[in-house]
């Protein structure tokens, strides 16, 4: 809703004016691909080309729609959504602050070895 105050023959008046700026359709639907690019690059399983992904999510947009994508940011987009769930913890500060995830791959402990401390 808008407040539209005008001025006709010496009287204001004051109105109210529905506004409905639709969104363009095309934005839209490249705010949808973006999501599904995001989705699919963060998948961990997902082991696609950033290629392959921006091709599948392409398939069957119309040609306005294909004209607002640079394929170059969305490989970006592709490449720092991986890095974000690949992220390595922060280095420690010291010993006690080190985290090794359950992810990583750890030897079985040995009896041969033998710690130390400094």
């Amino acid at each position: 809703m808008a407040e539209v105050i005008s001025e006709r023959d010496g009287l204001v008046t004051k109105e109210l004016h529905e506004h409905s700026y639709l969104q363009e359709e095309r934005h839209v639907q490249v705010a949808k691909l973006l999501t599904v690019v995001k989705e699919r690059a963060g998948n961990a399983n997902d082991t696609s080309t950033p290629a392959n992904i921006i091709s599948d999510a392409t398939v069957g947009l119309p040609g306005a729609v294909r004209a607002h994508i640079v394929e170059k940011n969305l490989k970006r987009t592709i490449q720092r959504t991986r890095l974000r769930t690949a992220a390595a913890p922060a280095n420690p500060r010291n010993c006690t602050d080190l985290e090794i995830p359950d992810s990583y791959p750890t030897p079985e402990p040995t009896t041969k070895l033998k710690v130390t401390t400094i």
